[in-house]
């Protein structure tokens, strides 16, 4: 005597907008790829049912793809957030001066070329993908490399 299951179990394989809209969305929301993101989420279709929708339906295809390059601004966008948590790793030098840890420097400009490359990766034409923090956020008129630059600058100061 065998009981019909009323909730499907296992990932889901048939495309629908349902699936497709969440897979969208939740693209927009992490930085991370395709492979994290659907190990995050039980309701989320295997990685490689994913790429077989992406080539078969353009319409998704198209706002998957339109929805990463979101993900560029994102990235960009945490480099002006590192910058600014740096603020809380100063600590008064023996001498009153302001001083920071080196080490705190370069792990912060690790992630920010790191986050720099995957933002060229994703959105080319806006970021250059040099690798180095030359980008400016026209919304904000901030130059990161110039606060990287002053930082370093503060950083290095001999008192």
């Amino acid at each position: 005597m065998s009981k019909e299951r009323k909730e499907p179990f296992g990932r889901p394989t048939d495309f629908n907008e349902e699936i497709a809209n969440k897979i969208i969305q939740r693209v927009g929301e992490h930085p991370f790829g395709l492979e994290k993101i659907c190990s995050m989420y039980e309701d989320m279709p295997a990685e490689t049912t994913v790429h077989k929708w992406l080539n078969r339906y353009p319409d998704f295809s198209q706002r998957y793809y339109a929805n990463r390059e979101n993900i560029a601004h994102l990235l960009f966008h945490e480099n002006i957030n590192e910058l600014d948590r740096l603020d809380k790793d100063y600590y008064s030098g023996e001498y009153g001066q302001r001083c920071i840890e080196s080490g705190v420097i370069a792990a912060a400009k690790l992630r920010i070329a790191q986050r720099n490359y995957m933002a060229a990766k994703l959105k080319p034409s806006m970021y250059n993908g040099s690798g180095d923090v030359s980008q400016k956020d026209e919304s904000n008129n901030i130059d990161v490399s110039e606060k990287v630059a002053k930082i370093i600058k503060e950083s290095e100061k001999d008192y």
